[in-house]
């Protein structure tokens, strides 16, 4: 059964409508985080964005992150890594994405450590792969599949340097 002109047209118009109110949203809460990681002391999350939280669905994360991880105006990923710990499930792969770019070392490492056990299938060594990423991001990735015992897979990570990942490193 084909659908009236004016229904679809009714139809394609809500669907830009919420597309559009989908975008708002994802530009409002990703400016909420960049201005609020030029404050002294940022809000908790809850409190910053209170007024979006119960618009908020699981597909917005990775735009948000991504949108604000992007902006030049970002001062520290500290609140970006606040709201993905808050909001997104912890082996969500496109929330982790938009982030791996700002984070330095100390917060790189960690959060690469929490993710990768709850990686079984491995999506993001194969993004990595697949997209290159900065040199920094390649060592740690591969540093954590070292730590983990995994030194098959760190030795597969392009400009691998030979001969550095070689043993798995004890926890104790």
């Amino acid at each position: 059964m084909d659908t009236p002109p004016s229904a679809a047209a009714a139809t394609a118009t809500a669907v830009a409508s919420d597309s559009d109110c989908d975008s708002a949203l994802v530009a409002d809460v990703a400016e909420a985080l960049v201005s609020a990681s030029r404050l002294p002391e940022p809000p908790p999350i809850p409190a910053l964005l209170a007024l979006y939280l119960p618009r908020l669905a699981a597909s917005h994360h990775p735009r948000v992150l991504s949108l604000a991880a992007s902006h030049p105006g970002l001062a520290s990923p500290d609140l970006l890594l606040a709201y993905r710990r808050h909001l997104s499930p912890p082996s969500c792969l496109p929330s982790l994405v938009p982030l791996l770019p700002v984070l330095p070392y100390r917060h790189l490492l960690p959060l690469l450590l929490s993710f990768v056990p709850l990686d079984p299938l491995r999506h993001l060594h194969r993004h990595l792969l697949a997209h290159l990423p900065t040199m920094m991001i390649l060592d740690s990735a591969a540093e954590v599949a070292a730590m983990i015992g995994s030194t098959a897979e760190a030795k597969r990570h392009p400009l691998c340097r030979p001969g550095r990942y070689t043993a798995p490193i004890s926890a104790g």
